[in-house]
């Protein structure tokens, strides 16, 4: 049999079709997984040597799409977590007073003791305990 003539106008593996072997393989790690895995491996291999190049270029691009969404909101997640970590951290060491006189917001050093503030807008002097 001439496989060369039988795969010559297969899809090929794209992105997609490594995806889901490589999640398919992932689940066949778990023992009551295994025939979703082995199902998902089977459409990554059909995917490959489908002749449809049209239906599946629309598959690839669909998943292109889902995987450019699912990393722009893991990583608006990320930048959350990590200023709500810093925003933590940072209410430690400082502490935030308001000016007495424009009432913008001042972000003073924790436990240094009696301080001398000049607000940053206008400039007004006052004396703060921290």
């Amino acid at each position: 049999m001439d496989f060369n003539r039988y795969f010559k106008d297969s899809y090929g593996w794209d992105n997609f079709s490594k995806f889901l072997l490589i999640i398919g393989a992932g689940l066949l790690l778990v023992k009551k997984a295994a025939i979703p895995a082995i199902l998902i491996i089977g459409y990554a291999l059909w995917r490959s040597i489908s002749k449809d190049q049209y239906k599946r270029k629309q598959e690839a691009v669909m998943f292109e799409e889902w995987l450019k969404r699912t990393v722009s909101y893991l990583h608006r997640m990320e930048q959350t977590i990590k200023g709500t970590i810093g925003r933590f951290i940072e209410g430690r060491k400082y502490v935030i007073v308001s000016c007495p006189k424009c009432s913008a917001k001042l972000r003073l050093p924790r436990h240094k003791g009696q301080l001398i503030v000049i607000c940053r807008l206008c400039h007004a002097e006052f004396r703060m305990k921290t």
